[in-house]
Formats: structure tokens, sequence, C-alpha cells
């Protein structure tokens, strides 16, 4: 069945829409987006702004309990309304139904490339309809899609109000009957197997899959290992990585792709709550990481940051105090590196070290030197908090070699990453995602890469939710 479905991912959308006169869009999970995986995961929010406890448990519970009496049990109707549902709440239900309803309305935005297949539509002059199975009134659909920039169609189909839906398929009746027009010239696209695909071809109407964001996203990472839907904030967190990637059809999807936003962002909070914060980068590879991390920061704090760039290279040649020390170096170092150590500090090509002890009396006074300017440039460090994103593990000792101090108050970035993953990654019957191996795999996004799928991530995120991130 799955193998003769037509996804929009093996057909041509746009001859689809050619042939087609009528040509209708679901809405949520397909027109429309939101910034959580089940709409569900909203009344964590709504439950906040009611101030009504474990208010969405009880909504839920009332959802599924309204549809057993009025759909299942007594068939008195084929849909329910959002006030049908309040009914069995008890709350001011006018002002919980706007909440809600505007809260929805707040968050979703458009999915961009079915817009374009909309505005294609458009162009050609096609009738365009919205069809969706939906609790709410007509009224706030309307201003959700117009919101959202979908504002010329002839009509919109909302379960609640016709009475019927598309997952019972009486809604698609009623299309054709409104439509006077033969079914296979009316297309419909939408997300949902039963609903959008095998209903509307049980009605002889011609149908697109476009798979919602949390599916794709499920055959790119294992859900269960990164507890994606752990909590509301995991689900925004992974919705933002998986709407915007899978926003865009031509987008080479890896997995760090999708995992980095989500677990920078809980590293990012952690460090916000520490204050006077120095951040050191080493700034001779770039740090993508790092520019990431100051693109989620900026939003959790007003603090000033200050930013000390230092070339663990230098610092390593600032330590050279006895020909001891340069000996431990070139241990540390491969045989690569500690060549161009060499060469780029004391201008010696050269790495034995019966060589080297022969020149030591000009290594030694480059070192001092080079230790004289960098302590000039880092001995204020001793006074702060200081977050090591170099992913050097040496960092820290060779500063405070360098300083003659104990540095209790520096934390590798990178220890707190893994400290992170392992918290919030669990076992599954797969094993647990292994924290050294997620960031080695992180770190390898480069900066186009970081500009084209994770910076996305982390404004759509902020932009969509914006003060109700601290709900959360």
């Amino acid at each position: 069945m799955l193998q003769e479905i037509q996804s929009i991912k093996n057909s041509d959308p746009l001859e689809l829409i050619r042939r087609s006169d009528v040509i209708s869009f679901d809405v949520f999970d397909t027109a429309i987006i939101r910034p959580f995986l089940h709409h569900h995961e909203t009344y964590f929010i709504v439950e906040k702004l009611l101030k009504f406890h474990k208010f969405h448990k009880i909504r839920i519970k009332a959802e599924k309990f309204t549809r057993k009496e009025l759909i299942h049990k007594t068939h008195a109707k084929e849909e329910v309304t959002i006030l049908d549902i309040y009914e069995h709440i008890h709350i001011n239900k006018q002002q919980a139904i706007n909440t809600e309803i505007s809260f929805d309305i707040e968050i979703c935005r458009q999915r961009k490339f079915i817009y374009k297949l909309y505005q294609f539509a458009v162009n050609l002059g096609k009738t365009i309809i919205f069809t969706t199975d939906i609790t709410y009134p007509k009224k706030a659909i309307e201003q959700l899609l117009h919101k959202n920039g979908y504002t010329f169609y002839k009509n919109i189909y909302v379960s609640s109000e016709e009475n019927l839906s598309k997952h019972q398929g009486g809604i698609y009746k009623k299309i054709i009957l409104d439509m006077k027009i033969s079914p296979h010239k009316i297309l419909h696209i939408g997300d949902s197997i039963k609903a959008d695909i095998q209903q509307a071809r049980q009605h002889k109407i011609r149908s697109l899959y476009v798979p919602r964001p949390y599916h794709d996203l499920c055959k790119h990472i294992n859900h269960n290992q990164f507890q994606v839907r752990k909590n509301a904030l995991n689900s925004s967190l992974f919705a933002a990585s998986s709407n915007v990637i899978f926003n865009n059809l031509s987008f080479k999807i890896e997995r760090k792709h999708l995992i980095t936003m989500p677990l920078l962002f809980k590293m990012s909070r952690v460090v916000s709550q520490t204050k006077n914060n120095i951040f050191l980068i080493n700034e001779a590879l770039p740090n993508t990481l790092y520019h990431i991390f100051r693109e989620i920061y900026q939003h959790f704090t007003t603090e000033r940051i200050i930013i000390i760039e230092i070339n663990v290279s230098k610092l390593y040649a600032s330590s050279v105090r006895t020909f001891e020390d340069l000996v431990n170096i070139k241990q540390i170092l491969s045989e690569n590196e500690f060549r161009k150590f060499i060469l780029n500090h004391y201008n010696i090509e050269k790495v034995e070290l019966e060589e080297l002890q022969t020149q030591w009396g000009e290594i030694e006074f480059l070192s001092m030197q080079i230790r004289k300017n960098t302590m000039e440039s880092i001995q204020h460090l001793k006074n702060f908090t200081i977050y090591d994103f170099t992913f050097n593990n040496n960092t820290k000792i060779f500063i405070q070699n360098i300083l003659n101090c104990v540095m209790p108050s520096f934390y590798a970035i990178d220890s707190i990453l893994k400290r992170n993953i392992q918290k919030e990654t669990r076992r599954t019957l797969t094993g647990k995602p292994k924290a050294e191996e997620l960031i080695n795999e992180m770190q390898t996004l480069t900066n186009e890469e970081t500009q084209r799928y994770i910076i996305p991530q982390v404004h759509y995120f902020f932009n969509t939710l914006g003060k109700h991130t601290e709900l959360l």
C-alpha cells in the first residue's frame, strides 16, 4: 500500500497540480506547522498560561471521553467541537478556549514548500480549498491561514463545523457535491495516511502524501534514545530541528543537523545561570559549536559576554621554561603537530631533541617573550568563571602553569556537553548514544552547514515561541 502512495518525495507535485482543477490542502502538519512534535504538547504551555494545575492531562482525557461518547458510542456526531470537549472540564470555558486557540494561532507558521505549491496553484487559476479535521471553529482556521499568507481560496472545510470528517470520509463527499466536479479532478494534499490518503482515494479523489516533520525525524534519529517527546521543551527543540530541516526537500540530512541545536540549547541554559563568564576559544581553528552557542546564549541573558581568544599553540609555547617542558609538549602533540609548533614559534625546521637541545638558548628566549605577551592577555582570568571552548583537555593545565595558580572556576565545555548528553539520552534495545561520538560528530559541522541548517533552527525556535520559552 505504502509503495503505491503518491508521495511528494517520489512524485512531481507541480504536474499533479497542473492536471487537477481543485486543489485541497490539509491544514495542520501540511500547510501549517507547529513548533511542537504533537499538538498535545501545546497544552503544557496553555496550562501555565491558565494557571490550571494538570490542565494538559485533563484536556487530553476530556477530548478522548468526548469522542468516545459522541462519535464511537452514540454516533451522534462525526466530529466534536472544542466546546463539546470543554463541557467536561471545570474551568472558565470561554477564557480557556480563547487561550488555547490564540496560543496555537500565535505559534503556528506556514510550511514553506507547501506554500510554494499553494502559490503555484493560485497562479494557475486553480480552485483552492482547505480541508481539516479539527475541533476549532472555522473563524479560527481563517485567522490562522490569513496570518500565514494563505488568503486566496474558495472555501475552508472544518470538520467541527461540518459535523463531517476526513477520517470518516464524510467531508470528501461534501466537497465533491459542492465542487460539482468529477472527483478525479480534485487533488488532496495531506500528511495522514488514513484521513488524507486512503479516505480521499476511496472517494476517487487523487491524493499526494506529505510526511509530517516528526515522522521524517524518526527516520533519521532514534526518538527514544534522544527522548524527543520527554517533555514540552524536548518536543519544541526537536520540532525546531525537524521543521527547519524537512522544510527544504533539497537538504542532504545527517544526524548532526538534527541533534546539535537541542543539545547545545540545554548546555547554553546551564551556562547562562553563571554570572561574569569568560569564554575561551581557539582562534586558530573555526569553532562552529562556539558560534551556535553564542547565537542561542544571547536569548538567555543580556549580560555582557567577555571573550578571550586563545591560540592553544601559543599557550604551549608560553609554558616552556625548561627543556623538559619542551619534551613534554612533544609527547602531547603528534609528529606533524610538533613540527608545525617548532617551526611557527621558533622558526626551526628540525624536531629531533638533540638538535633542539643545541638551540635551547634561542628557544628559551622566544618562549619567554611569548609568555610575557600571553600573560598580559590572560592574567585576569583567575578572577572569573571560565568556560573553555577550545575542546582541548590541556588548555586549563597550561593556563594554570603560566599563571602559576589553581583555577577552580574553570569548566571545559566538552565536559559540560558530555554530562548533558548523558542526561538527555537513554538506553534502548540498540544501545545508548555515546557522548564522545556525538560531540565529535557535531564538531564536524562546517560554517556553511551551520549557517544553512543550525542557525535557522535557533531563529525558528525563538521566533515561534518567543516570550513563552521561559514556560518550557
